[in-house]
């Protein structure tokens, strides 16, 4: 049965969604508009099943194709990068940045990034992140056009000796 037959309430809600996307324009540096074949993909029965760990290496049995999928985009990967070695596990930015933060860095050290409302990210340091609260966040800027400030960048960066300093492209 359809979602538009077993919940209209999401289904409208969804379809709100769509159009609005349609119509305007956020860009979200951490948002994607995800193709018709990756929602079909996402929203199949690989999604039911639990496959905690790797690939010939699950902490569950049964994940026999969910494996064969896993290797098959761990494949693609590297083909499609030129690389030796791919994870491709579904994790936000959040966690590989906080991995980042705790083998670089120790609690109270300086860490340094583009401010939230200018574009960054909530693990750069931003109050409601716990990044803000293990280490001592110096924000950076982007200038009325859009590009990060760099002479801001080089500026802070001098006066407060980050451990960490994320960074973007300029153009």
């Amino acid at each position: 049965m359809s979602l538009k037959k077993t919940d209209p309430k999401i289904y409208e809600i969804i379809e709100a969604e769509k159009q609005r996307r349609r119509e305007g324009l956020e860009m979200i540096p951490s948002e994607n508009h995800t193709s018709s074949a990756v929602l079909e993909a996402l929203g199949s029965i690989l999604t039911d099943k639990y496959s905690e760990g790797y690939p010939g290496r699950r902490y569950y049995g049964g994940n026999q194709f969910i494996d064969q999928a896993e290797n098959l985009a761990i494949e693609r990967a590297k083909k499609a990068f030129g690389v030796p070695y791919v994870n491709v596990q579904p994790y936000s930015g959040s966690p590989a940045n906080f991995a980042v933060y705790l083998a670089t860095c120790n609690f109270g050290d300086t860490i340094m990034g583009q401010n939230l409302p200018d574009g960054g990210h909530l693990t750069m340091g931003w109050k409601a992140n716990i990044s803000s609260k293990l280490y001592k966040s110096v924000p950076y800027h982007v200038k009325k056009n859009g590009y990060i400030d760099i002479e801001e960048v080089k500026t802070l960066a001098r006066e407060h000796r980050p451990k960490e300093l994320i960074k973007g492209t300029d153009r």
